[in-house]
């Protein structure tokens, strides 16, 4: 990051390397700081949107901030994202539904 910090693509790379090493070495604070600077670096990136929603929704428990970010990136043609999204929204609505009967 030193040599190209002003790269959004090494940015995002970055975080979404902190966020997925093993637990004894997982930077999650360090992944947000990479992640926001790409973000702010190409507001529009599909990766950069898929990373911060799943980093969001992970490490923020922020599940609406997530779903936005997983929206703008499926958008953008990173159809992963577009399944983190379904798999949020089709959890809400199952749970919604367990609670509704109350078996959770």
């Amino acid at each position: 990051m030193k040599l190209r910090g002003n790269c959004a693509h090494i940015n995002i790379r970055c975080a979404q390397g902190f966020s997925k090493l093993s637990y004894q070495y997982r930077d999650w604070e360090l992944a947000k700081e990479c992640c926001a600077k790409a973000l702010a670096l190409a507001p529009n990136n599909a990766m950069a949107n898929h990373v911060a929603g799943s980093i969001y929704e992970r490490y923020d428990k922020d599940v609406e901030r997530a779903k936005k970010h997983y929206q703008l990136a499926g958008e953008q043609g990173a159809y992963g994202a577009y399944m983190d999204l379904f798999r949020l929204k089709y959890s809400e609505v199952n749970l919604n539904y367990l609670s509704e009967y109350h078996y959770v």
